[in-house]
């Protein structure tokens, strides 16, 4: 897939990297797609910010405003169906804001069940009903890619249905919570690299590390981006015998110079 300068001018970042993934997931004769996503490519100064479960609505607001303040940076939910309904209750409005804003939106099981508990059809069930919640308070159908397991238990059933759904299972690298902010800061923020997959949480705590993180990333020459953006990055290298980097912080095309 050629992608020239006039392609990145014409479709725009976020547009572009939803139309060429498709392409790269169904390219299997290159190199087979991992069952489960938990890091990028290290080439690149990115790393993938991905928050859980978002019960809090004062916390989702919080990390809402911190966006807000850092709106070159982008992160991914990964919300219950039961958290999408009961947040915008309260927030009107605001997954909305959160999508248009260029965020991603990913699975999380509808009621945070561990999905060892799940036949294969139950947790199709389940994936349908939380895909409804999104649907709803989106006011549309939308395209989701990433699907992560409630304790991280990627069972049987949970790979069944991201193979049913085309979901790509996603965990992470690394986290970004805890006890206390300041020891997060301190010890754990150092330590991520690039192409890391961070978990975070709607906790006071994590939403205080969010805070300082984003600053953080800047003065470190990284960029906080969609898993969609971060995945893309790593099959494309993957394909791409040649290991060529991308040129340009916010383009897809390639270059070869090495």
């Amino acid at each position: 897939m050629s992608l020239s300068r006039r392609d990145i001018l014409k479709l725009g970042g976020a547009a572009l990297i939803a139309s060429a993934l498709s392409p790269i997931l169904r390219a299997q004769s290159a190199s087979t797609p991992p069952s489960i996503f938990s890091r990028g490519s290290r080439r690149l100064p990115r790393v993938a910010l991905t928050i859980d479960d978002c019960h809090l609505s004062y916390i989702l607001q919080r990390m809402e405003n911190t966006l807000a303040d850092n709106p070159d940076m982008r992160v991914t939910f990964f919300p219950t169906g039961e958290a999408l309904l009961s947040i915008e209750s309260k927030l009107p409005g605001v997954w909305k804001r959160i999508a248009e804003q260029g965020h991603d939106i990913g699975y999380h099981s509808y009621s945070h069940i561990n999905p060892q508990l799940f036949s294969n059809q139950a947790a199709l069930e389940d994936y349908d009903r939380w895909r409804e919640a999104l649907n709803k308070v989106l006011s549309k159908e939308t395209r989701v890619y990433f699907a992560r397991p409630p304790y991280g238990n990627a069972s049987p059933s949970f790979l069944n249905l991201c193979g049913q759904r085309g979901l790509i299972c996603t965990l992470w690298s690394w986290g970004w919570g805890g006890a206390d902010a300041q020891d997060t800061a301190a010890y754990t923020m150092p330590k991520t690299k690039n192409g890391d997959v961070v978990l975070m949480h709607t906790r006071s705590v994590d939403a205080a590390v969010f805070a300082q993180g984003l600053p953080w990333l800047k003065s470190q020459g990284k960029q906080a981006v969609t898993l969609r953006q971060l995945y893309y990055d790593f099959r494309k290298e993957q394909i791409d015998a040649e290991g060529c980097e991308v040129s340009e912080a916010n383009s897809l095309t390639r270059t070869c110079d090495e």
